[in-house]
């Protein structure tokens, strides 16, 4: 590797420290023998990855701490509020979490705020839930059905809550 990326290089030994923690890479371009190289020195085993175009108007990736001096439905008040306002035309909305735990958190906080509102159309119809929880013990049918519908931009989830690991 490149002189610049000698540290980049280096991660590997974070993995001897706590194996058992997540791994998330991101880049904008690689070849599939620098994915390979990546992979290789993060000792990723069997990564999932994605290949998609970095140019995208409606993806944005962000990262926020949550602060324990503030109460989970601070966090997501303004996720509510526009589920509540658009519906189904809500923005699309992947909230990952560390733990199954803190996952359960925030679905049943949200789930909690969103009342007769969890349903797009307010009949209690399951095919019509606007909040999804995904993690590893998911059973493998409901993971496939939720994130196919996760997926679909037609159907009515516009939260998907879940666990990096699933």
């Amino acid at each position: 590797m490149a002189a610049f990326r000698e540290t980049y290089s280096e991660l590997h030994e974070s993995r001897s420290l706590a194996n058992f923690v997540n791994m998330l890479a991101l880049t904008a371009t690689t070849t599939s023998s620098t994915r390979k190289t990546i992979t290789d020195i993060l000792m990723m085993e069997k990564p999932h990855v994605i290949y998609e175009s970095p140019s995208k108007m409606n993806i944005a990736y962000s990262v926020h701490y949550m602060e324990n001096e503030r109460s989970v439905e601070d966090h997501f008040q303004w996720l509510v509020n526009e589920i509540v306002e658009r519906k189904t035309k809500a923005t699309q909305t992947l909230i990952y979490c560390q733990t199954i735990t803190q996952c359960g958190i925030i679905y049943s906080t949200i789930k909690g705020m969103l009342g007769k509102n969890l349903y797009a159309d307010n009949t209690n119809n399951p095919r019509k839930v606007v909040l999804e929880l995904l993690h590893s013990c998911t059973p493998e049918s409901n993971k496939e059905t939720v994130l196919n519908a996760f997926q679909n931009e037609d159907s009515a989830v516009r939260v998907l809550v879940a666990t990096i690991a699933l």
